[in-house]
């Protein structure tokens, strides 16, 4: 039996709010996709997920400086979240005042690794929830940056 919309938007904000949570961000460049697993930290103040990756990473490349949209799958092929936003690079994980959130949600600070590490902000414009092929209908639940009801 298919979830209701108001109860697979409280399981994809769970899933989010979990903090350490992994997940594929997908950018492209050029035409050619470049997946790849990266630790997760949600923002429940303005509804956006924080990743870091290192300065010259394909990710950091694809999103550059005017950002670029992207697609961010969590959970599992039986219980699926896919987010599509828009990715900017916020800065150097030193000056960024999301550094501490995303600490405390994934236990890595990556302040302390070697090299020019960055944080991606992407905020969402469309979420999609479901578990199996009885959720396919009705499986967007937030449509332009606003959860339906």
């Amino acid at each position: 039996m298919a979830r209701s919309t108001e109860t697979r938007i409280a399981d994809a904000k769970q899933l989010l709010r979990a903090g350490g949570s992994d997940a594929w961000l997908a950018t492209a460049s050029d035409s050619v996709p470049h997946v790849v697993p990266l630790s997760l930290a949600w923002d429940d103040h303005d509804q956006s997920l924080l990743f870091c990756t290192k300065r010259r990473s394909i990710t950091a490349e694809n999103i550059g400086e005017d950002g670029a949209e992207v697609r961010v799958i969590l959970g599992t092929s039986r219980d699926v979240v896919a987010v599509d936003g828009t990715a900017t690079v916020l800065g150097f994980v030193e000056d960024c005042s999301q550094g501490q959130l995303f600490t405390s949600q994934t236990g890595w600070n990556p302040a302390t690794e070697p090299g020019v590490w960055v944080y991606i902000r992407v905020e969402l414009r469309r979420v999609q929830a479901w578990r199996d092929v009885a959720e396919i209908t009705g499986r967007t639940i937030m449509k332009n940056g606003t959860w339906l009801e």
